[in-house]
């Protein structure tokens, strides 16, 4: 029975052991999905791992900060032994020289203990000013790590786009070599019959090696952007970009537009890098009171208890003391190191305020062109699609022509260069759509489409 229980169990583990590893091969070749791909790159980018890091930083400096407002205890002790030589005094008394011992001529058990509390009472402001910048550092690591989670997202938005751009492309080029090849077999075949001539051949054969050209153009391109987007998402640049099929879907969906105005506040309410701007005025205002806290007196609370025990074969002596008091300083005069450490900050601050039209101006600027790309780009997909459609219908006319004789040669070529140029711009302008809006979510520091 138990031999029989054992392969049972043996059985049981190479099914269950088959069918994770089917699951694992099947995980392997899925196909990676554009929010599957910016969960990698937030896992795996290094910037994002420094934000974090900066954020566990910044943490840690608003820790330090409030433990200058708690009391500080610290805890001594020295334990061992101790030897001193008696001490000998030589006296001359009535003339007569004596000499006098003083002292334990042995070893000695030595224990001392104490104890220090130290409690800040007052330190001019220095205390709160340095707790509120610590504060506000923290709230800087925070919109920096969403400032670079917009950036990598964009990143990866438009590297995930390009890649099926350059897949279609490759699509595109091979239908043109496969439609340059069929042109090219049908004029052979009427030159054959003496309805054609070799120059009409030539032409197919020119035109069949540039969509080969174009062809191996777009493998290059495909390659290209899959290498960087493995590298956006912090992979091996070997590895496997196999991506699920996204349809733009710009001539069906409905894609809002907004008003420059309205956005604009969005930006100022939501983008980190502003946030960051508003804060680093407040943090400047802090570090002015702090310096300013050197003016004023510092007072603290000290309290201190010791013990201390020497204990010799023949006696023992103990000690206890304690100690409470205030302890205060003020630095009177420094050679108006002080003044001038002040008049630093001051200009540093009124320094940074100065920044902030220039800094508004250039948000302003992006937010505007980053909407008008939305607004241009919808219409180069309607242009670019009308253009297709005609494109389409001139290739169908210049067909028929050329099949009952009526068409040239270099119509026909020209009708199918001006479908495949139609084709391309058509995907251009879809894949510069979805970059768009990428682009204005990053603007604006909010997913609005």
């Amino acid at each position: 029975m138990f031999i029989h229980g054992g392969e049972s169990v043996r059985r049981f583990s190479i099914i269950i052991f088959v069918f994770f590893l089917l699951i694992g091969i099947c995980s392997a070749q899925e196909d990676l999905t554009l929010e599957k791909s910016i969960l990698i790159a937030f896992e795996k980018s290094p910037v994002m791992l420094k934000a974090r890091a900066d954020i566990v930083a910044a943490e840690g400096q608003v820790g330090q900060a409030v433990a200058g407002f708690l009391p500080h205890l610290s805890l001594n002790a020295n334990v061992g032994k101790t030897y001193s030589a008696p001490m000998t005094v030589e006296m001359t008394l009535m003339g007569t020289p004596s000499v006098f011992t003083y002292g334990v001529d042995e070893q000695a058990d030595m224990a001392n203990y104490s104890a220090s509390l130290t409690q800040s009472l007052f330190t001019g402001g220095r205390l709160s000013s340095g707790l509120a910048m610590a504060k506000k550092g923290l709230r800087v690591a925070v919109e920096e790590f969403k400032k670079v989670s917009h950036n990598v997202k964009f990143s990866v938005i438009k590297a995930y786009y390009d890649v099926l751009k350059a897949k279609k492309f490759v699509k595109l080029s091979r239908e043109s070599v496969d439609m340059a090849n069929s042109h090219l077999s049908h004029a052979k075949a009427l030159k054959n019959v003496g309805m054609s001539t070799r120059a009409e051949t030539l032409r197919d054969e020119v035109q069949v090696a540039n969509a080969e050209i174009a062809l191996s153009k777009a493998k290059q391109g495909f390659e290209i952007a899959k290498n960087y987007f493995n590298n956006i998402l912090g992979r091996d640049l070997n590895s496997s970009v196999e991506l699920a099929e996204v349809e733009f879907k710009s001539e069906s969906e409905y894609v809002p537009l907004y008003e420059y105005e309205d956005i604009l506040k969005i930006a100022y309410e939501e983008r980190p890098d502003w946030k960051q701007y508003i804060l680093a005025n407040k943090i400047s205002e802090d570090e002015v009171g702090m310096v300013r806290s050197d003016l004023w007196p510092m007072l603290s609370l000290v309290g201190q208890y010791d013990i201390g025990s020497t204990k010799y074969e023949s006696f023992k002596s103990d000690q206890r003391t304690w100690t409470a008091m205030v302890s205060g300083s003020w630095n009177i005069f420094d050679g108006s190191a002080t003044w001038n450490r002040i008049k630093e900050a001051n200009a540093k601050l009124e320094a940074n305020r100065a920044n902030e039209i220039e800094i508004k101006k250039g948000i302003a600027l992006e937010v505007k062109d980053a909407n008008f790309a939305i607004s241009s780009s919808l219409e180069n997909i309607k242009g670019t699609q009308k253009a297709l459609e005609l494109a389409g219908e001139n290739l169908k006319i210049a067909d028929l022509r050329y099949k009952s004789g009526v068409g040239t040669n270099l119509e026909m070529i020209d009708a199918q260069v001006a479908v495949t140029r139609a084709r391309i711009e058509h995907l251009q302008s879809e894949h510069d759509l979805q970059i768009a809006k990428a682009k204005i979510n990053k603007v604006i520091g909010r997913d609005i489409y």
